[in-house]
């Protein structure tokens, strides 16, 4: 008999995932063991209908229906990556219904629930795991957002399927448990703890960077008009999301107690005046998010609030432009782009909204380039597929504006010389570094100047070691070696790392033995 399971959210959904043959028993097993789902008999509602076989791979989602057709597994970590494009099929068929997944963990305080969105490696797993009781931490990773029909949002954790993956610990996370949606939070480490209320434009900006990189997977299954009309469908739901939900960039330091800044905005008459007293940490709120509360969605979407800036990523337009630089654009409502400008247009080349600098004007078009690419872009730009014009950028709580024109110009050929100025360091560092070491007095000297941290992200066996200087993360211990940006390694005690580095092995050993002997028990 094959394997069906039950599983119901917030928004009203009922339905069961079923495998189709022998071949897909394992994917559903897997999937309904991270997401701990009840074995059900009878078909109700939707149903994810999961079928292996030799012919070419696809999803078909219909209303009522959503069957994914995967070739076998043929080890474990296939089995592993099967289940997870299984469990993004679900969120995709949420996504419909007004529902959306996001790369972010859930928390929940009192019974209200939070995201906690950020980049990869920016410390996710770890403030969930230093939060105290009261609060839960629910899921780590990421969490789907689903709507019910009185227009309330609810969160539901989601699977870290990189925990299962070289035969890591796995999990269990309870998908059909919702938590009422409170706040949503972005995190970005810092010297110290700080809080800042976002502006709704700003939040949707960088809560779409979240839904792309939790569903980035997925998109690889579709064409390129269903990738565009899935980002439109993805931009709406993330714009009337953060008109009603309140936001706010969180900034984290290695040892403070930044929950303490988010009870006093989940609860702000009972605890804000305690947590705004701690000389560590702040609260910056901002007295324009009323005028757009009293705008539906429908509104929203229909006016241009959420196309005046963008999160910037990538490293093409370095040091102009740093990820995840907030940028204001600027229509030029019929002015004449001027040589010089970083304007923000839709690439003819692969259809992506990109942000480059104007080289040349011509007749047929603009020829851009990025400030940290060896060559312009290999299209011309149409004048009327300009955006805008990037006027500022937002970094760490401060604007700095983006010049254009005679000074953009300026600019660019500081930043050509900059990068080919870095480009000789490193190599001139390379060779140094290669034959010879800094003297142990100019160390203990710079030692003084330089406070070096070594802190472990996430668990074993996926938890890695990484190197704090001054609260600025400049290298980490990856594969038995240690990667330190210059010229940080010059100032770093050798003996240090090389005791951190013995400590991440031993831990590392001590949790295999572990492994080992619980599977002999068993």
């Amino acid at each position: 008999m094959n394997s069906s399971y039950a599983l119901s959210l917030a928004d009203g959904f009922h339905g069961q995932i079923t495998a189709g043959d022998a071949g897909a028993s394992p994917i559903v097993e897997m999937l309904a063991h991270a997401m701990k789902l009840r074995p059900c008999s009878s078909a109700a509602g939707h149903s994810l209908l999961v079928l292996t076989g030799q012919e070419k791979e696809l999803f078909s989602l219909s209303e009522h229906n959503t069957i994914c057709l995967f070739s076998p597994p043929q080890n474990k970590d296939e089995l592993v990556f099967r289940a997870m494009e299984a469990s993004l099929a679900i969120a995709h068929a949420a996504q419909r219904r007004g529902g959306v997944l996001v790369h972010g963990g859930l928390a929940e305080y009192k019974g209200k629930g939070v995201i906690l969105a950020a980049p990869g490696g920016t410390g996710k797993s770890t403030a969930a795991s230093r939060l105290p009781h009261p609060w839960r931490s629910l899921s780590d990773d990421a969490a789907l957002i689903v709507r019910d029909l009185q227009g309330r949002y609810f969160a539901h954790p989601w699977p870290t399927w990189s925990q299962f993956y070289e035969n890591g610990p796995g999990g269990e996370w309870d998908v059909d448990a919702a938590t009422p949606l409170k706040t949503i939070y972005f995190l970005l480490q810092s010297p110290r703890d700080d809080l800042e209320e976002l502006m709704p434009a700003q939040a949707a900006a960088m809560l779409i960077t979240s839904v792309e990189q939790a569903n980035r997977v997925f998109d690889r299954r579709l064409s390129h008009p269903e990738i565009e009309k899935n980002h439109s469908r993805q931009f709406f739901i993330v714009g009337a999301m953060t008109v009603r939900l309140p936001a706010y960039r969180l900034r984290l330091s290695l040892t403070g107690e930044f929950w303490k800044l988010m009870e006093g905005s989940i609860n702000p008459d009972s605890s804000l005046e305690t947590t705004s007293d701690c000389p560590e940490q702040n609260i910056i709120r901002r007295g324009k998010r009323s005028l757009v509360d009293r705008a539906t969605p429908n509104e929203i979407e229909s006016t241009q609030a959420f196309q005046s800036g963008v999160v910037f990523s990538g490293n093409s337009m370095y040091p102009t432009l740093k990820e995840p630089d907030y940028l204001e654009i600027c229509p030029y409502n019929g002015a004449t782009p001027r040589r010089g400008d970083v304007v923000y247009f839709r690439s003819p080349h692969t259809g992506m909204m990109v942000v480059h600098r104007i080289m040349a004007l011509r007749p047929e078009g603009l020829s851009t380039k990025g400030d940290n690419n060896p060559h312009r872009d290999p299209c011309l730009v149409p004048v009327n597929d300009l955006e805008g014009r990037v006027v500022a950028a937002r970094r760490s709580g401060r604007e700095q504006s983006v010049r254009g024109g005679t000074m953009g110009m300026l600019y660019y050929c500081y930043a050509r010389m900059s990068r080919r100025a870095r480009t000789a360091a490193g190599r001139l560092y390379r060779l140094f570094s290669r034959y010879c070491q800094l003297p142990a007095v100019m160390r203990s000297l710079a030692s003084n100047r330089v406070r070096c941290t070594f802190v472990l992200f996430g668990k074993m066996p996926l938890g890695h070691m990484k190197i704090f200087a001054n609260n600025r993360c400049v290298g980490r211990y990856l594969r038995g070696a240690w990667h330190i940006a210059y010229p940080w390694r010059l100032l770093v005690d050798p003996a240090k790392i090389a005791a951190a580095a013995e400590q991440y092995e031993t831990a590392r050993e001590q949790w295999q033995l572990a492994q080992r002997n619980v599977m002999c028990r068993h």
